[in-house]
């Protein structure tokens, strides 16, 4: 069985593990002395494919907005209409960040600041982590961010005019969805699984 994980951080307008040598840039230490592109690979991590590819950018890019456009014309349940939804591009600052994170081989959430770059101030982490028999490098990114919208279904059914929450078990649909979120960046990584 294997484990496909990837990561995706998210760069937002407010109004690698890292390195194998051992080195870390002070810029992150700065931001955090345990940043994701300080901390160094687990030894029981063993991947078997790595990395994001042209081809990849264009899907995720495509999928992300395609979500976020039914959200900004209010053809979703619990949402109303966003009147400031922007469209997202792809950042290759963001996906080295999201690809050091996937290389650590954990699904676990990171802090702010762990993936904090000097032009995002805040940064978010969206991810999902599938269990599969399959043994090919095929890489779901239709299913993988449709997982992260359908965590909508989990947000307060509280009215149109109440203002939205993070809710639990919804993070990753809220870093997705959130109208100023411009820049995204993913990585990837499948390795064995540990879960037998």
């Amino acid at each position: 069985m294997f484990a496909l994980n990837a990561p995706a951080a998210e760069g937002r307008i407010v109004t690698s593990g890292g390195h194998n040598d051992g080195e870390c840039e002070s810029i992150y230490l700065r931001y955090n002395q345990d940043h994701v592109m300080c901390r160094q690979h687990t030894s029981t991590c063993q991947p078997i494919a790595t990395g994001i590819e042209d081809s990849d950018k264009d899907k995720i890019l495509a999928a992300h907005n395609r979500y976020r456009n039914q959200i900004a014309i209010g053809n979703t349940t619990r949402l109303p209409p966003a009147a400031n939804m922007m469209e997202l591009e792809w950042d290759d600052d963001l996906a080295r960040v999201a690809q050091a994170d996937a290389n650590l081989c954990s699904n676990q959430p990171s802090c702010s600041s762990c993936m904090r770059i000097e032009k995002f101030p805040i940064v978010g982490r969206t991810g999902c982590l599938i269990r599969t028999d399959n043994e090919d490098n095929n890489r779901d990114w239709e299913g993988c961010i449709g997982l992260m919208f359908e965590e909508s279904s989990r947000l307060p059914d509280t009215g149109l005019n109440a203002p939205i929450r993070t809710a639990r078990g919804a993070e990753s649909f809220t870093q997705l969805a959130w109208a100023t979120t411009w820049r995204v960046g993913c990585g990837y990584v499948k390795y064995p699984s540990q879960r037998s």
